[in-house]
Formats: structure tokens, C-alpha cells, sequence
């Protein structure tokens, strides 16, 4: 098991949401915070923020820092916009399908993604592992978020 399933083994969707939503709701000098404060581990950093977060935020809160944010122009620090989507995709299937959705990913959106996979990136070439970028996409089961509130 991956540190990054190892991680959200335990996340329910509201720390996934809270997770998702973090790049609209931290500015750049925030991020940076919290990840001297984990000690430089970007999946100590998402997992520790997203329990807090969680914790802190209403149901109605965390909604909302999704919903208002549906059209930003995210981009996480490494992988660009496939590496946007991808986390989009992964964590917006790890909530749909632990709530019982039935969504299903546009085509276009998917082949974005599959036209990305065997391509060498910063991600894949870390000395760390595909971890080390925060988000692998080793969760697009959903079955880590559990679909408790």
C-alpha cells in the first residue's frame, strides 16, 4: 500500500472535500506554513490539513468551498493541468462513489488523462515516488472515503 492510500485510509468524505478544497481556501505563504510545520512532507501536510479542516468546517462549509470554487484555475505546484484534472477526477470519484452518486467521468476528460499515463513526468521521476506530489492517484476507488459526515 502506498503512503498516499495509507494516508486517506482512514478519510471520510468530508476530509476528502476538505482536502479537494484546499488549494482555493490556502493562499501560496499558508501552504508553505504548513508544510515547514509537517516537516516537509506533502502527504503529511494534505492529511493532517484535511483532518483539521474537517473537523472545523460544516457540512454546509466544506459543500460550499467545492461548489464556489467549481470554475478556478487551479493548478497543483507540479504536473499542470492534467495533474488538476487528475486530482479532480480521483478525489471527485472518491466522494461520488462513497456517497452512492453513480456519476460517471466525461470521456474527454478520461482520455486527457489516459493520454498522460506512461508519459515520464516530475511526479514519476521523483526520487521519492509518485507520493511525493501529494495526490497519487491511488484512490479513484473511493472505497478509502468512507461516506460518513
Amino acid at each position: 500500500m502506498t503512503t498516499a492510500a495509507r494516508r486517506i485510509a482512514g478519510w471520510r468524505v468530508r476530509e476528502v472535500a476538505a482536502h479537494l478544497s484546499m488549494g482555493f481556501r490556502y493562499s501560496l505563504p499558508k501552504m508553505a506554513w504548513e508544510l515547514v510545520k509537517a516537516g516537509g512532507g506533502v502527504n503529511r501536510m494534505a492529511d493532517r490539513r484535511a483532518r483539521l479542516d474537517a473537523a472545523a468546517m460544516s457540512t454546509a462549509e466544506l459543500a460550499g468551498a467545492i461548489r464556489d470554487n467549481a470554475r478556478h484555475p487551479w493548478r497543483p505546484p507540479v504536473g499542470g493541468i492534467a495533474a488538476a484534472l487528475g486530482h479532480d477526477v480521483v478525489h471527485g470519484l472518491d466522494i461520488s462513489v462513497a456517497l452512492g452518486l453513480g456519476r460517471r467521468v466525461p470521456g474527454e476528460r478520461v482520455r486527457v488523462l489516459l493520454d498522460q499515463v506512461g508519459r515520464p513526468s516530475r511526479c514519476a521521476s521523483s526520487a521519492r515516488s509518485s507520493t511525493a506530489c501529494g495526490c497519487a492517484p491511488t484512490t479513484s476507488t473511493g472505497r478509502t472515503a468512507r461516506a460518513s459526515r
